[in-house]
């Protein structure tokens, strides 16, 4: 009977180192598996940093809208559209065409041009006063005050209600 006992024992010996290879080949694998996402997690996080870098250096832009630009174009547009409400703030230059600094003098008869970009794209004389007005706005303005600028008109243009509001607040008589 003694022999059947350490047999027993060498059994329960042969089954216990067994469990405990398939318990360290299974934290193995756990560990290999973890090794991966952590991995993985460092190469979303390095895609991630690459985003935000991305996107710090094109604040100023919605997809491929510059916003500097398109709120120079509606800065432009309504400074045109106000010009008198703008000279009583002392602003007279910043609507009118005639003294804007930028605007090279205007040619007798028919003749028109437009300047290339080094993109091989055209600017209109109209966009190009757009530009000029951007160009005065941000000599005025320090770069948060102008997106501020531009934040207001974004909100004015989504609801012109609040035109007339703003405009009393100001003191600014509508025309």
């Amino acid at each position: 009977m003694n022999g059947l006992g350490d047999i027993e024992n060498i059994i329960q010996e042969k089954l216990s180192a067994r469990d405990r290879e398939h318990e360290v080949k299974r934290m193995q694998e756990e560990l290999e598996e973890t090794k991966k996402k952590l991995d993985d997690a460092e190469d979303y996080i390095e895609e991630l940093e690459e985003k935000l870098e991305h996107a710090g250096n094109d604040k100023h832009k919605l997809k491929n809208i510059d916003l500097v630009e398109l709120g120079s174009a509606v800065l432009g547009r309504l400074a045109e559209k106000n010009a008198d409400v703008l000279s009583g703030l002392g602003l007279g230059g910043v609507g009118n065409k005639e003294t804007k600094q930028l605007e090279p003098p205007q040619p007798q008869g028919e003749a028109s041009f437009q300047k290339k970009t080094p993109d091989g794209n055209t600017v209109s004389e109209e966009e190009q006063q757009y530009l000029a007005t951007l160009r005065q706005l941000q000599s005025r303005f320090d770069e948060p005050q102008l997106i501020a600028v531009i934040g207001i008109l974004n909100e004015l243009m989504a609801d012109p209600s609040q035109v007339t509001p703003v405009a009393e607040l100001l003191n600014i008589k509508n025309p």
